[in-house]
């Protein structure tokens, strides 16, 4: 059984990444900044009979990271599976942007990757076996006007992938990087379009753009995911695996 951790588990792609894990009979990790949501969240999948914790902690901080690795510990035993899926997301005119909000999606992507993989990588390698997965996106491939910093980000997290799967290779651990395309997640207010309904019809019409003429669904990432990190997939590393319905494609 496999101790998996997951970053960015309070909701949206993350949790269910985190319960696609759990439903496969891995242990699971869940962790979020909200305590709240990420207790609620480790819950309902104990109450469906699945091994699960949420430790809530800031994984843009290196003591933070080893406080979630050592509970991981504590709880079921090292860190098999690595799932880093924390982010934040800036929208903003570039000649607007402060210089806290190009650093921000830096400090939840990037930094955080880095104490994560620090902290994890030691025991995979010692066990010839380990799979680190880290949650990109779209825009990280082909750019995108007012995100300059998520953009940033994101194309920087796949070329860490690739750094660390050259890296690694020959250890037996795998380094891989999932990109979403637009997938069907609750919205947040940093989509400055007021009420709900209105973010709704927005990203409905944004979908038709798509060739698939749909938004993805969080159980198609999910199931990249779980590819990723099975032994099906110990030759695949430093690749990215875009899940956007031929976002690229016209």
């Amino acid at each position: 059984m496999r101790t998996v951790v997951v970053t960015g588990a309070g909701r949206n792609i993350g949790l269910a990444i985190a319960g696609g894990f759990a439903a496969a009979g891995d242990q699971v990790v869940l962790n979020a900044r909200s305590a709240g949501a990420v207790e609620q969240a480790a819950a309902q999948l104990v109450e469906g009979g699945a091994r699960a914790v949420g430790i809530t902690g800031d994984v843009s901080r290196q003591e933070d990271v080893r406080r979630l690795v050592a509970g991981a510990e504590d709880a079921f035993g090292p860190v098999d599976v690595l799932v880093h899926c924390a982010a934040v997301r800036v929208h903003r005119d570039f000649l607007d942007m402060s210089s806290e909000e190009w650093r921000m999606p830096f400090q939840v992507g990037l930094d955080a990757a880095f104490h994560c993989a620090q902290a994890v990588l030691p025991h995979m390698v010692e066990q010839g076996w380990g799979r680190i997965i880290h949650l990109a996106g779209v825009t990280g491939q082909t750019g995108a006007a007012r995100r300059a910093s998520v953009v940033a980000t994101k194309s920087g997290l796949i070329g860490f992938t690739r750094a660390l799967a050259h890296e690694f290779a020959g250890t037996g651990v795998t380094v891989n990087a999932i990109s979403p395309g637009m997938i069907d997640t609750e919205r947040g207010d940093w989509t400055s379009l007021g009420d709900q309904s209105a973010t709704t019809e927005h990203y409905n019409r944004r979908s038709q753009q798509i060739p698939a003429r749909r938004m993805g669904r969080r159980a198609e990432v999910t199931a990249a995911c779980l590819y990723l990190a099975s032994d099906d997939a110990g030759f695949v590393t430093g690749h990215t695996l875009n899940v956007n319905g031929g976002m690229f494609m016209g």
